[in-house]
């Protein structure tokens, strides 16, 4: 909702973790076209095996830049969204946003930062662009709820745990802390 994308549009995400994988479903459930950027192949992976991408780019080989545009017949993306949510690749990854979306576009930073952001603030205005933050949610879980309903989007492939409350400590934070490049979601049931 943030970035007013909508069916037809092209849409990068930045990361393949659990809230990129996430982003990417949903826009997929509402008709975007979606590019995928990660380097880590384990969640190139998870992003190809569970459909939420239409293309995955990993911009250690590939020109990222350069294939959106060739995606885009030289327009550039609609929209973008910055998921990466680790530090060392944050300023990369938004900078990328910036570069892949065309003038009067929307990037959307969703991830949390833990140090200042470098931006190169001469992109955002030459371009136009619409820069906008996210924290929580805006009240959009009903639309979400229905294209989930409606099978549009799967949920299923980012549970990747199953397990019971006594467990939560070993299986469920160790996991997402020692293994966060093969783990997404864990449900946890009493």
């Amino acid at each position: 909702m943030r970035s007013g994308a909508q069916a037809g549009d092209v849409a990068v995400v930045g990361g393949a973790g659990p809230i990129g994988l996430l982003v990417a479903a949903v826009l997929m459930g509402i008709g975007v076209t979606t590019v995928l950027v990660e380097v880590t192949q384990a969640r190139k992976d998870k992003a190809l095996s569970s459909g939420v991408a239409d293309h995955v780019l990993d911009p250690s080989v590939d020109d990222v830049k350069a294939r959106v545009l060739e995606l885009t017949d030289g327009r550039g993306a609609d929209t973008a969204f910055e998921c990466a949510g680790v530090n060392p690749v944050l300023d990369l990854c938004l900078d990328l946003c910036l570069d892949v979306v065309k003038p009067f576009s929307v990037v959307v930073d969703v991830s949390i930062w833990g140090h200042t952001a470098t931006v190169d603030v001469s992109k955002i205005v030459n371009k136009e662009i619409d820069l906008r933050g996210i924290i929580g949610y805006r009240r959009d879980h009903p639309e979400t709820i229905k294209l989930v309903r409606e099978g549009k989007i799967d949920l299923e492939p980012f549970i990747t745990g199953r397990i019971a409350l006594e467990d939560l400590v070993e299986k469920g934070f160790t996991t997402l802390i020692d293994h966060k490049d093969t783990a997404a979601k864990i449900i946890v049931h009493p």
